[in-house]
């Protein structure tokens, strides 16, 4: 899930455009079988992936996605040889490549979203995001140079904010046990509270 919402209609809106023109070469007539597999899975996947970046597309259950999506990069392995036309059956399987990735690619999404296990980082942006929180109650002052240690910087969890903690984690933020929360999930926090 997504916390800023411009950000989440620009992503469904940019997932929007190949869904459409999926189902559109879906439906058109003389699109044989196989074809319209493939624009089904196409379609399918951008679906889910608009759906992953608001906060009812966490409701959506993993493991369905992780079949349908797994089922799909086998559908495109197993009939690039009945599509291989002037190819060799090498350079047909070739083809069928970037459409396996892009299957696989949004199983590690849906299984990235639904939630890390302690100590696990989703994904390198969260592990940034909590690197950056750190980093920024330092101020310049405290840094003395090389070889010489700065004073250690006291992050003790504060109460007040357990429950904007609890919060975040049971909404898929990812958030560590001490320190700053980011003011992004702070502000989704008091807004969801309203």
């Amino acid at each position: 899930m997504i916390a800023a919402s411009g950000l989440r209609w620009i992503l469904s809106l940019v997932f929007a455009v190949p869904v459409l023109y999926g189902v559109w070469l879906m439906v058109l007539p003389g699109t044989g079988m196989a074809e319209r597999v493939d624009h089904a899975l196409h379609s399918a996947m951008g679906v889910l992936m608009i759906a992953m970046a608001w906060p009812w597309g966490m409701d959506i259950p993993a493991a369905p996605q992780v079949v349908l999506f797994s089922v799909g990069g086998l559908w495109f392995v197993a009939a690039a040889p009945f599509r291989a036309g002037d190819r060799t059956w090498g350079r047909a399987e070739l083809a069928a490549l970037p459409h396996v990735v892009m299957m696989g690619a949004t199983i590690g999404t849906w299984a990235e979203a639904y939630g890390p296990e302690e100590g696990v980082y989703a994904s390198l942006f969260a592990f940034s995001q909590e690197a950056a929180d750190r980093l920024e109650g330092v101020s310049s002052g405290d840094w003395r140079g090389p070889g010489k240690s700065a004073r250690p910087r006291k992050l003790d969890p504060r109460p007040e904010d357990e429950p904007r903690r609890l919060w975040a984690r049971t909404n898929g933020y990812l958030v560590s046990d001490r320190g700053r929360i980011p003011a992004a999930i702070r502000e989704t926090y008091e807004a969801s509270q309203r």
